[in-house]
């Protein structure tokens, strides 16, 4: 009887060690509450429990009553803190927080999407001007072939090149006052062509001859022609059209 006296008074010196170790880390952790007070009040009001082990944990238990109230009352600052990290958040809070990554994650992508679409937009502005350039000059070049072409044409016509000999006898104002014979419709292309045929020496001294208002007028217009002809270095020298506009 002895030996099972001893065995349970050894049982109860253990228990009372572990809860005490319990209570202590409880305490000192600010983890013991109402719930978990209970809990161990029921142990400790097992009948096989020492009166002595009840005595000393309801009085440490009515000393660490007053700590559990602060650690009561910073409770819903640390639900706040876990709330704010991701710790002990309900699936509500779960939820919320998860919405709100999506929301920001598809607010992202739609700028994305906007600011994709704005440089499509002036892509295709790019190109709609470069294809409005490159057809302009398509149809420069095209109107200046067919000018390389009725020039090349008209050089090699015979009744071109006899009035070109026939001029090549005559004085430069002899030549002046001939062009100015010519029909007005067709005077700057044909006097484009005769000049351009001509010695450039000679084409000079011709440009010359104009001297009046008019006649400076109308020169200027003939080389402004053969200027955007193309074919200003085929004929008439630079220092003729410089004298000619002065």
């Amino acid at each position: 009887m002895k030996k099972f006296a001893s065995f349970f008074a050894l049982i109860a010196f253990l228990n009372l060690l572990i809860l005490l170790g319990v209570i202590g880390f409880l305490v000192g952790t600010n983890r013991l509450d109402s719930a978990k007070a209970h809990t161990i009040a029921d142990l400790l009001r097992h009948p096989g429990a020492p009166a002595s082990l009840r005595d000393q944990v309801n009085d440490l238990l009515d000393k660490t009553a007053p700590a559990t109230a602060p650690a009561a009352a910073t409770g819903p600052t640390t639900q706040a803190g876990d709330m704010a990290t991701g710790l002990g958040a309900s699936a509500e809070d779960r939820l919320a927080f998860a919405h709100q990554a999506m929301e920001q994650e598809r607010l992202r992508l739609q700028t994305q999407a906007q600011d994709l679409q704005h440089r499509q937009e002036l892509l295709a502005r790019e190109q709609s001007a470069f294809a409005v350039k490159l057809d302009s000059l398509e149809k420069d070049k095209k109107a200046f072939d067919q000018r390389v072409a009725a020039t090349t044409s008209l050089t090699q016509n015979d009744g071109f090149q006899k009035t070109l000999a026939l001029y090549d006898t005559l004085k430069p104002t002899q030549i002046k006052d001939l062009f100015l014979t010519i029909p007005t419709l067709q005077r700057v292309d044909t006097v484009s062509h005769f000049l351009l045929a001509m010695d450039p020496d000679r084409a000079g001294k011709i440009i010359g001859e104009f001297q009046t208002p008019e006649e400076q007028a109308f020169i200027a217009t003939v080389l402004e022609h053969i200027r955007t002809t193309g074919t200003h270095s085929a004929g008439v020298p630079p220092t003729a059209a410089n004298s000619a506009g002065s």
